[in-house]
């Protein structure tokens, strides 16, 4: 499939590919992008959601790539569309991530085997590729979508936001090693965010706890995180007050931000805190 290379003025992109585009802040990139006119590769698990985004954008701009990342075989596919001279990508969005819930105690072999594959692996090398291929060019742009857990301890939720924190690592330190190249490298880091990882911790669907002020939207993680790219922004955390605890979490002592995310966990068999 031929890219629509009409895309908007807004956009210094003309091409794109978004992983974990079937659901949440992937499917919401996926679509502010098709509907600006740019053509986008959309990866994920789930065919049959990519192809209900595809029918739902405008003809030509939905390029549907089926594929799990945690496979070896499907990552190298995924790979090989990066590589492409003939349609080569502007913009990558390393979205697809895995969630954890739990004691690391209680974690299996093979779910950490996969949240390394989706969360770390695949957007390591992926971004390789991107780095290599769009500095040939002179001209790219990489977002990496992260998480505010990656600036604090996460008990309860440890191997992601230590997926999370390696991501904020790697897209901080792809910055540096792309400023003259000409490729952009974005960190999004979004809060709480009203998507399917919330589901999969074992809520109702629509059923998101606390207050409405915590979670964000993801049509408004999207809007944030692409506009943060397009202006070359290194950090992007969407929502004043994700911006506001990000700041805590970077300049309050390290001790004083263990203290007091780790008096707000326990393990259910724990006696009440004294």
């Amino acid at each position: 499939m031929a890219p629509n290379l009409h895309s908007q003025p807004m956009n210094p992109w003309r091409t794109a590919l978004v992983t974990g585009a079937s659901s949440g802040i992937g499917a919401s990139i996926a679509r502010r992008l098709a509907q600006d006119g740019v053509h986008v590769v959309v990866v994920a698990r789930r065919e049959d959601k990519l192809r209900a985004l595809e029918a739902s954008a405008p003809v030509g701009t939905v390029e549907v790539l089926a594929a799990d990342l945690g496979e070896r075989a499907d990552l190298e596919r995924v790979d090989a569309r990066l590589r492409s001279t003939e349609h080569p990508i502007d913009l990558v969005v390393n979205n697809a991530a895995l969630g954890s819930q739990g004691a690391l105690a209680d974690q299996t072999d093979d779910r950490l085997d996969a949240l390394i594959d989706v969360n770390v692996r695949a957007p390591l090398l992926l971004s390789r590729t991107a780095m290599a291929e769009m500095s040939a060019r002179g001209r790219g742009w990489i977002v990496n979508v992260g998480s505010i857990g990656a600036y604090t301890p996460g008990p309860g939720a440890l191997p992601y936001g230590s997926t999370k924190a390696f991501l904020t690592h790697l897209t901080e330190s792809m910055q540096k090693e792309g400023r003259h190249s000409g490729v952009t490298v974005t960190l999004v880091a979004p809060g709480f965010t009203q998507t399917e990882m919330v589901q999969q911790a074992g809520l109702a669907e629509g059923e998101y706890p606390g207050p409405d002020v915590l979670w964000s939207k993801p049509d408004d993680v999207a809007t944030a995180a692409l506009e943060a790219a397009a202006k070359g922004r290194v950090v992007c955390h969407p929502g004043l007050l994700y911006r506001i605890l990000a700041g805590l979490f970077t300049y309050l002592p390290r001790p004083l931000v263990r203290r007091l995310i780790g008096n707000a966990w326990k393990p259910e068999s724990a006696d009440p805190d004294v």
